[in-house]
């Protein structure tokens, strides 16, 4: 009678790879990485040396650290697996909350590879998410010891830079303060809390009930004193792909607060091979504000507005 009988096969070659699940982000959100590999093949020759003695996965961050354990960002829940073939492998632990905050993992798989090749030519998947931090590119490095070249996966935000001149564009104007803000689907503005250098943090407030700017927004961004190409400009940093506001809140020594803010749209650049290789503002020639002097203001609403303006 005919038997069944499986086969497991020698595979020559072992890739780590690795898998993001966002291209583009802010400062502050998650990411979800799959890092993926294969159980080598284990071989014992008759004098009891074993074909395969080690095997490691390491993973380096770039940008980001681990966030392991704690409580949902952003509606993303924090993630922590390892998998083979799809079912957790009994008696091995998840990604120790020690790593949490951390950017750099090994983990010994060595328990997975036995003379009877229970788990050879079967996908390993380690599962986590990482926190961005204030860089534009965050990268990451997966490598094993059969694959000790690995896989580089990227993910980037952007920076967007406003200049401020007066009304007829002719000076730049340094001593404006702004502030960023973006609409959510309820059409209410989000504003976004800076951070140190003009980066944003990830924290959004929305408007108060009336429609003024919240409080506890932070530093507000407030244009160089520098001479030469930084002068009236100032920057917010850490943005993903979207459609974004500058607002004026505080204006130049002598002249009036825009009533007119600044629409901007944050898109991905993408090389010949249609790869995502950054986030840039659209446009960024027409990012700009201009203010009027006091003394320029329309005459509107009689002697008594004027007076009020001029007192």
């Amino acid at each position: 009678a005919p038997l069944n009988a499986s086969v497991v096969a020698k595979a020559e070659k072992y890739k780590t790879g690795k898998e993001a699940d966002k291209t583009n982000v802010e400062v502050g959100d998650l990411v979800t990485y799959k890092v993926k590999t294969t159980v080598p093949y284990q071989e014992v020759k008759p004098n009891g040396d074993k074909l395969v003695n080690e095997f490691k996965v390491s993973d380096t961050l770039t940008g980001a650290e681990f966030y392991l354990t704690g409580a949902d960002v952003k509606g993303t829940a924090a993630v922590n697996t390892i998998t083979v073939n799809g079912t957790t492998v009994t008696g091995f632990e998840k990604l120790s909350e020690s790593l949490n905050g951390q950017n750099a993992f090994e983990l010994d798989l060595m328990d997975l590879v036995d003379a009877n090749n229970t788990y050879a030519g079967q996908e390993v998947v380690i599962t986590y998410t990482a926190k961005v931090l204030n860089v534009n590119t965050v990268t990451n490095t997966a490598t094993s010891t059969q694959d000790p070249t690995g896989t580089i996966t990227k993910t980037y935000s952007g920076n967007a830079t406003i200049t401020k001149y007066d009304l007829e564009k002719k000076n730049k104007l340094e001593g404006a303060q702004f502030v960023v803000y973006r609409k959510n689907a309820d059409n209410k503005k989000e504003y976004a809390v800076i951070g140190a250098d003009g980066w944003i943090t990830g924290q959004w407030i929305e408007e108060t009930e009336d429609g003024k700017v919240p409080e506890g927004l932070g530093q507000a961004l407030t244009t160089s004193n520098e001479t030469g190409d930084t002068y009236g400009t100032v920057t917010v940093k850490g943005l993903k792909v979207g459609d974004y506001f500058f607002q004026e809140v505080v204006a130049p020594d002598g002249y009036s607060i825009s009533t007119q803010d600044t629409a901007f749209k944050m898109i991905e650049t993408k090389n010949a091979e249609n790869k995502v290789t950054g986030v840039v503002a659209e446009n960024p020639q027409n990012i700009f504000m201009v203010d009027s002097k006091i003394s320029q203001l329309p005459s509107t609403g009689g002697m008594g507005t004027t007076l009020f303006t001029i007192a």
